[in-house]
């Protein structure tokens, strides 16, 4: 038996191997597809990456931001909100978005070139690809269909309100609401991975609340109506109170 186990075990390693190129694959030609995808569709932005800004929106203020953001984080981080605008009043970045997502996103970038539009302009086309990408697992783990969820990463990454905001980081956050949604999705079905479907979630949700405060609100209200839902629909086919009565009769 002894003699046998070293030619079985190979064998077994070379059919998993497959089994795992393939498990990659797919998440790796979705990125791709929305990383080429972006490229296009932002043409010729990525040509302009490091020197080009939106002459619309709020683009210069919210270079300004990041620089200090970076700044702060790595000189005082007790001191974010008091950056240098709207002298004398204090905690002047709280009058507006923030962005310390965006910032420790493009942190390594703006460390080290200093260049406040390329870091922009990164978490700009970075908002394209996580959209579409995290749309697409999301779609894809409810329905099962690779096409619908390209599909529905498609319309999502690249819908018209999201171009009309290329001038607003934060409301081009949008790659965290189908992120959260996938989470909590999985989280509902049972008790395998949870402690890594509850740490996604909640990364998730802590990007959104660093990246865009409209959006954090409006995840909220969404996560919480799941949850209602979620909790009834459980109630009602009697798992949540065969759940509680074990509790009880185990105490």
């Amino acid at each position: 038996m002894s003699v046998l186990t070293p030619a079985v075990e190979p064998a077994a390693e070379a059919r998993d191997a497959p089994t795992a190129r393939r498990r990659w694959l797919e998440p790796a030609a979705v990125t791709l597809y929305f990383t080429a995808l972006t490229v296009v569709m932002t043409w010729p932005w990525t040509l302009y990456i490091a020197d080009g800004i939106n002459p619309f929106g709020d683009v210069v203020l919210q270079m300004a931001i990041l620089r200090w953001d970076a700044h702060a984080l790595t000189t005082n981080p007790a001191s974010l909100f008091e950056a240098p605008f709207f002298y004398p009043y204090a905690h002047s970045i709280a009058y507006s978005e923030h962005h310390l997502g965006q910032a420790l996103t493009a942190l390594p970038l703006l460390l080290a070139t200093g260049n406040p539009a390329l870091a922009y302009n990164f978490n700009l086309l970075l908002s394209f690809v996580l959209t579409g990408a995290f749309t697409y697992l999301l779609v894809r783990d409810l329905t099962g269909s690779r096409a619908g969820a390209l599909l529905a990463g498609t319309a999502f990454a690249f819908a018209p309100f999201r171009f009309m905001h290329t001038g607003h980081l934060h409301m081009l956050s949008t790659q965290w609401f189908p992120l959260a949604l996938w989470a909590v999705f999985r989280l509902s079905r049972g008790p395998e991975r949870r402690g890594l479907y509850l740490t996604i979630g909640a990364f998730a949700l802590v990007m959104m609340g660093l990246s865009s405060v409209y959006y954090t609100m409006f995840m909220v209200v969404v996560l919480g109506l799941y949850a209602v839902w979620r909790l009834w629909t459980t109630w009602h086919s009697g798992e949540l109170r065969a759940w509680w009565a074990t509790r009880l009769r185990d105490k």
